[in-house]
């Protein structure tokens, strides 16, 4: 997993992914670690910022690649969270709960891919 604008560490999704996906190891391609994946994921982050009045959105396209399937699994996602307030820690809050969510989905989509 490449970086993600807005989150200083892409190693957040892969801890989340690996929550979600207990009885598998999440790897990085940038890590030091690597083995033959039974599914790969690519990401693509299109936007993740507030909107006027606050809402955190998060706008991203994942493609999942699983062992012996011809096709991915392309989905995408238009998460929105509100935000509890104007200061870092609430934005902070309101990036995890929508990591969180992405997650929620991409499991979900390696799990059906299997």
């Amino acid at each position: 997993m490449g970086r993600i604008p807005g989150i200083d560490d892409p190693a957040l999704l892969q801890q989340e992914l690996g929550q979600r996906l207990a009885s598998s190891v999440v790897l990085s391609e940038t890590g030091a670690i690597s083995a033959s994946p039974d599914a790969t994921i690519d990401l693509d982050v299109h936007r993740l910022d507030e909107d006027r009045v606050g809402k955190l959105i998060l706008e991203a396209q994942a493609s999942v690649n699983v062992k012996g399937k011809k096709t991915p699994a392309v989905r995408a996602f238009r998460l929105v969270v509100p935000t509890l307030g104007p200061n870092v820690t609430d934005e902070v809050t309101a990036i995890s709960t929508a990591l969180g969510q992405l997650a929620d989905g991409i499991a979900t989509t390696i799990t059906e891919g299997r």
